[in-house]
């Protein structure tokens, strides 16, 4: 049978849209290396650990918890059953039946929550009126040993319940505080159209693997970040544009 892969991560290039607050920096892609005087070309990157499509991992909101570097990569790959929850739209919550109905008796070990809301990429609705989880449906997905939930919104939590709302991101402590990764920012699911897919995040045993797209050149770059945010590693250049984290369905 053929094999059919996705990418399911967004293209990242200078100016793209990311959180609005001093913590999350803009992407800034310099060229340092030149033909004709260096006679080499390479890049220097700034952009933040939760730019783009990127797991949060359980530090990034409770004190003293795991690390990128310190989640198995059992955990982030393999089957993941995809919920289809395009029927909620703008500001909508989904409760546990509504995870109920829409996982259908699989597995709940990794999902995918597709509202296809990526469509809203590049204005303030992407952050302000996403559809979003109740807190009894996060516990629910814990109760039921989730381990992994990937979504194409910013974030698994009320937009309303931010850092000055209501209540600071009680979805992320729910589900990070029980060791729930969550997989952020994804695009294209749409594109599986299936109800289970194999999961590839390109992580190895010591690095996550990124492939890079910039313009006509090939090098191999070392960075890693092991704090609560996307775990850097070897980065891959190819020929075209922008930047661009791996990702896939299969």
């Amino acid at each position: 049978m053929t094999q059919r892969i996705v990418d399911l991560t967004m293209h990242l290039e200078e100016g793209m849209q990311t959180f609005p607050t001093h913590w999350h920096p803009f992407v800034e892609i310099t060229q340092l290396g030149r033909h004709g005087l260096e006679n080499r070309e390479t890049r220097k990157l700034v952009l933040g650990t939760h730019t783009g499509t990127h797991i949060d991992a359980p530090r990034h909101f409770i004190p003293g918890g795991a690390t990128v570097d310190q989640i198995p990569l059992e955990q982030l790959v393999g089957p993941a059953s995809v919920l289809d929850l395009t029927g909620f739209g703008a500001g909508s919550e989904v409760d546990v039946d509504d995870l109920v109905h829409a996982l259908a008796g699989r597995c709940a070990e990794r999902i995918l929550l597709r509202f296809d809301w990526d469509r809203t990429l590049g204005t303030m609705a992407y952050y302000n009126d996403s559809p979003f989880l109740s807190e009894a449906a996060a516990q629910w997905l814990v109760d039921q040993g989730c381990r992994l939930v990937g979504m194409d919104t910013a974030m698994p939590d009320n937009p309303k319940n931010g850092r000055n709302g209501p209540k600071d991101s009680p979805n992320h402590k729910i589900l990070l505080g029980n060791g729930v990764i969550l997989l952020e920012y994804m695009v294209n699911l749409a594109a599986l159209g299936q109800p289970v897919v194999q999961l590839d995040d390109g992580f190895d045993r010591a690095w996550r693997r990124v492939g890079l797209t910039l313009d006509r050149t090939g090098f191999t770059v070392e960075d890693r970040d092991r704090s609560q945010g996307v775990y850097f590693g070897v980065l891959q250049a190819h020929a075209t544009t922008g930047v661009v984290g791996r990702a896939y369905a299969q």
